[in-house]
């Protein structure tokens, strides 16, 4: 008697991508951003997710997507008052943390602490 293992996301072939098999996934942790770029779409409300809603949401990444890399977004994460905790929560997931940011909140003593 044949029979078929069922695959889970995890096990997918790396190509192509598919929507559960990214090289890398988006984590957007806040709308807040330190510059007011005309035609900008994001409202800039100065709203900071939690630590306890983005360890939920990576949770789903690591249960439903298979990903190299992590893009941590907002509005520009640098301005997340804890954004060196979040950095270390994608890198202890086992992601590559890359951070999308313009840089202006980026000084030495953030830059040493990330």
């Amino acid at each position: 008697m044949n029979t078929v293992a069922e695959l889970t996301p995890s096990e997918y072939y790396r190509l192509p991508w598919s929507l559960t098999d990214n090289a890398i996934s988006w984590l957007e942790v806040t709308d807040d951003c330190n510059l007011e770029c005309e035609g900008c779409y994001r409202p800039h409300l100065k709203n900071h997710k939690s630590l306890a809603q983005i360890a939920e949401e990576l949770a789903v990444f690591k249960a439903r997507r298979k990903s190299d890399c992590m893009s941590i977004a907002g509005g520009d994460p640098l301005v997340h008052p804890q954004i060196v905790e979040i950095v270390k929560m994608v890198k202890d997931g086992g992601w590559k943390p890359i951070i999308n940011t313009n840089g202006l909140a980026l000084g030495r003593k953030l830059l040493r602490k990330l």
